[in-house]
């Protein structure tokens, strides 16, 4: 469907309730690339994987062609202010999608917003930046998805965190955050 995914930039699409992986894979049959990401929750015993942005799915796709996303089952709309989509950040996708594939538990957490910038030094999410809060006694990397004002945890090493000296402006679209105690 699409002439040359890489060109097409993501977007955050809402989804009715318990159908995002649904909505992903038929996307997909469509020929769009789609991101789903997804948790094992730490309380279940069971295999079954939760979004990490419930009601929320992401799609590469040309903003000017939407009506096979929309026609998507499961698909309500596409994100956006009035009737313009919104971009979401490249940075952020990519942050979310090595927190999915690395050994660490990750969950979603409320959004978090912009203050101290940290980048991870080492370990699974070498280079990610985001924003560091401590819960109880464990350290916590957040990295959000400013669009959606949503928000991942993952635990982590706090030997594994560096602070950033003088974060550029827009540091929030660039995953970037605060540390907080």
């Amino acid at each position: 469907m699409l002439s040359n995914i890489t060109s097409a930039c993501w977007f955050a699409l809402h989804i009715k309730s318990k159908m995002e992986q649904t909505a992903g894979e038929v996307l997909q049959s469509k020929g769009y690339e789609t991101f789903v990401p997804t948790y094992k929750p730490a309380d279940s015993r069971s295999s079954v994987h939760k979004p990490l942005f419930p009601g929320y799915a992401f799609c590469r796709f040309d903003p000017n062609i939407r009506c096979p996303i929309l026609t998507t089952p499961g698909v309500m709309r596409v994100v956006g202010y009035g009737k313009s989509p919104a971009v979401v950040c490249e940075t952020e996708i990519q942050a979310i999608r090595r927190i999915v594939v690395s050994a660490l538990e990750a969950k979603p957490h409320d959004y978090i917003p912009a203050g101290q910038v940290v980048i991870v030094k080492q370990g699974p999410l070498r280079g990610v930046v985001g924003k560091v809060v401590s819960l109880r006694s464990a350290t916590c990397l957040i990295v959000s998805v400013s669009l959606l004002q949503r928000s991942v945890s993952v635990e982590m090493d706090r030997e594994w965190l560096d602070p950033v000296q003088d974060p550029p402006e827009n540091s929030i679209a660039m995953c970037a955050g605060a540390t907080t105690t």
